[in-house]
């Protein structure tokens, strides 16, 4: 299966220019033979503090575009959105269409910021998600969760999908923490991270896709751009018998 990270350059807080690009790019993805396309954290916004002023439902503007794309290019897209909760605090919520624009699975980020104040405007999700693709048990995650390695090792999946805006100074951490979820849970990790600014961060993009056992598939670099592998299920059930044997 071929699976891609679209890394793009969010114009911070402007969704109807970032989702036009996003959709171009998935197009582009699935022309590339991709079978799963994943877009950056909020790619419409950027991780907004004002989430209120965008909130949405599943049959608003993004996730309608997203469903739409899924569709038109028969792949399975991974976005996010600033989902509107009455009463409540939005939710920074991953969705996955499929490639007939269905929705197939719905994860709210259960791990907020503190550092950077989204607990005080955003709801914790409550319980991890997943989805079936290809013969993989795929789940996905948000960011911060990367930093909490007991996420990943729940459900049993075999590939692991985290999407980020994920700021300068601290790509090292991104890097390695990306190749440690892979190497702990011996699964395929795909991180995507945006790149641009916003008021107060820089992002400086270094996607990767990383094999269960900590081989780097795809790199980026800090420019709008998409990278891709190909990855199997067989791969991570033989890798994982040789070191789990009954």
């Amino acid at each position: 299966m071929n699976v891609c990270a679209i890394q793009l350059r969010i114009k911070w807080e402007n969704p109807g220019e970032n989702i036009c690009r996003a959709m171009k790019l998935v197009g582009e993805a699935a022309d590339m033979g991709c079978e799963l396309a994943c877009l950056p954290e909020l790619f419409a916004t950027g991780v907004t503090l004002e989430p209120q002023k965008y909130a949405e439902k599943t049959n608003g503007p993004t996730c309608t575009a997203l469903s739409d794309a899924a569709k038109e290019n028969a792949i399975t897209v991974v976005g996010s959105f600033i989902e509107e909760s009455l009463g409540k605090k939005p939710y920074n919520t991953v969705v996955v269409y499929d490639k007939r624009g269905r929705l197939v699975c719905k994860y709210r980020k259960m791990k907020l910021f503190r550092y950077g104040g989204e607990h005080l405007v955003y709801s914790p999700g409550k319980k991890n998600a997943t989805f079936e693709l290809g013969g993989f048990k795929v789940m996905p995650h948000i960011c911060y969760d990367l930093r909490f390695a007991g996420l990943f090792s729940k459900l049993n999946c075999e590939f692991h999908v985290v999407v980020a805006n994920w700021p300068s100074p601290r790509k090292d951490h991104w890097v390695t923490l990306l190749k440690a979820r892979a190497i702990e849970t011996q699964s395929f990790v795909l991180g995507v991270n945006m790149v641009g600014k916003n008021l107060k961060n820089t992002f400086f993009g270094a996607s990767q896709i990383i094999s269960p056992h900590g081989e780097v598939l795809a790199s980026a670099g800090g420019k709008e751009q998409i990278i891709s592998a190909d990855i199997s299920v067989k791969e991570v059930r033989e890798y994982r018998s040789k070191y789990n044997p009954p």
